[in-house]
C-alpha cells in the first residue's frame, strides 16, 4: 500500500472544545500490501491523528479514499503551517513494511 496525496481540508470533526482538523488521504494497493490491511495515521510535531485508521486491503491498483481527524496542540495559531507526515503499516503479516508521505498541506492545519 502506498500514501499517493494528503490534503488538509477547511472541515472539522469532534467537538467545538476538541476539534480535529480532517485531512482526506488517497491509497493505492501495491502487488507487496496485496490481501493484508493496512494502518495509517499521521504524525509531526504539535500534530498527529489519536487512532491509527485500520484500511483494506486493497488489490495492487485499486485505491481509497479515506478522511481522519487530526489533533493540532494547543498553542498552534490559525493558518500556521504545519508538516505532518502521514505513514502506514502492515495491520498483520510476516515482517514489518511500511511507508510515508510528507503531505503540504493545502492552507496549513487551522
Amino acid at each position: 500500500m502506498e500514501i499517493v496525496a494528503a490534503e488538509a481540508t477547511n472541515l472539522f470533526t469532534g467537538t467545538e472544545a476538541a476539534p480535529r482538523q480532517v485531512v482526506r488521504l488517497v491509497l493505492r494497493g501495491t502487488d507487496a500490501s496485496a490481501g493484508e490491511p493496512g494502518r495509517v495515521r499521521i504524525d509531526g510535531a504539535r500534530v498527529r491523528t489519536d487512532d491509527a485508521l485500520t484500511v483494506g486491503p486493497l488489490r495492487p491498483g485499486e485505491t481509497a479514499r479515506v478522511e481522519v481527524g487530526i489533533t493540532v496542540d494547543e498553542g498552534v495559531a490559525a493558518g500556521e503551517e504545519l508538516t505532518p507526515r502521514s505513514s502506514w503499516r502492515a495491520a498483520a503479516g510476516p515482517g514489518p513494511r511500511s511507508g510515508s508521505s510528507s503531505p503540504s498541506p493545502a492552507g496549513g492545519c487551522s
